[in-house]
């Protein structure tokens, strides 16, 4: 399917920043739905700018949105945060393209400071992650919002630290296997947690120590089937869904974030003093990988999967990726 091309300045230059904005014009955030095809890159400026890339090209400014998401089946529903964080803007997005108003929902009794997709939405009755921020009173929380006739938070939620708040949320889902999903909350402390769908904290990975002058943060996550990888100051790792971690990489750059994997090597974004390179690594991924389906299995799979399904999988990872580099944790 042909797509139209933009570029950050084609995409800027339609947005027209206040006359309170002192400095210039750039996104904050850009986020996809990718099977209807759509794009929102929310900029500085409070304004959000949605954008179909399949032809027809259509485009549609909105004021005051300060984070977004697409959810659905289909990615077929726009939700857009108000910077007061008490009111979710809430439409299809093909029919809002067409100049139809959204829907505002008001949230009762508390405020987001951002907003996340879950692993599994359809319909009308979805849900989203929200981040309630920290108050004089309590400190801030993840929690799952489910909307019936409006938002509202249920008891599942996930606790933050003292100043802590979340950067990057990834899930992985394996559908075929009608199995839980997993997730991985990277905060601004540098602490990574793996969640379960229903945000039951399964794992805190915090490798900051007071005391030690060489601690180490996380700064970015990635998810290689079942096995979150995420980088450090020094080193690439591997967590599984039983609390066990293994070094795969040392790192000589910082800050260094994981970008995209490949079958043989993996991509890493680095950037200092304004200027922002990627580079690549060979990697052997057939350990971490299977790690990953065997801990996953053990610990989270439902009971209703199938155990020749694991072995086929399993069978598939060796047949695809290099056997020559595994180590004997793995054979144990």
């Amino acid at each position: 399917t042909t797509r139209a091309t933009y570029t950050l300045k084609d995409l800027a230059s339609v947005v027209e920043a206040p006359s309170s904005c002192d400095s210039f014009v750039h996104p904050m955030k850009i986020c996809s739905g990718e099977k209807m095809g759509v794009i929102a890159v929310i900029f500085n400026t409070g304004q959000c700018m949605l954008v179909r890339t399949l032809f027809p090209q259509q485009e549609l400014v909105m004021n005051n949105i300060i984070d977004a998401l697409f959810i659905g089946t289909d990615d077929q529903h726009f939700v857009g945060l108000r910077p007061d964080g008490s009111e979710l803007v809430v439409g299809e997005t093909r029919l809002m393209l067409e100049g139809c108003t959204p829907k505002i929902f008001k949230l009762d009794g508390f405020v987001l400071q951002s907003i996340y997709t879950t692993p599994h939405m359809s319909g009308n009755m979805f849900s989203i992650l929200g981040v309630i921020p920290e108050s004089p009173t309590a400190k801030a929380q993840v929690v799952l919002l489910k909307r019936g006739k409006n938002f509202a938070t249920s008891h599942n939620a996930i606790p933050l630290r003292k100043d802590e708040f979340p950067i990057q949320i990834n899930w992985q889902d394996d559908k075929t296997w009608n199995s839980s999903a997993i997730g991985g909350i990277l905060t601004n402390l540098g602490r990574a947690l793996l969640v379960s769908e229903h945000l039951s904290l399964l794992r805190s990975i915090d490798l900051f120590v007071p005391s030690s002058s060489s601690s180490n943060t996380i700064t970015s996550l990635f998810w290689a089937g079942w096995t979150l990888l995420f980088t450090t100051d020094t080193h690439l790792k591997a967590a599984f869904s039983d609390g066990s971690m293994s070094t795969l990489l040392s790192l000589h750059t910082r800050p260094t974030a994981i970008c995209g994997l490949l079958p043989d090597r993996i991509l890493f974004c680095t950037g200092s003093l304004g200027k922002t390179r990627m580079y690549d690594r060979p990697i052997s991924l057939l350990e971490p990988l299977v790690m990953g389906e065997l801990t996953f299995s053990k610990q989270l799979r439902t009971r209703r999967a199938d155990p020749n399904d694991l072995s086929d999988r399993v069978y598939q990872l060796i047949t695809r990726f290099d056997r020559q580099r595994i180590s004997s944790t793995l054979v144990d």
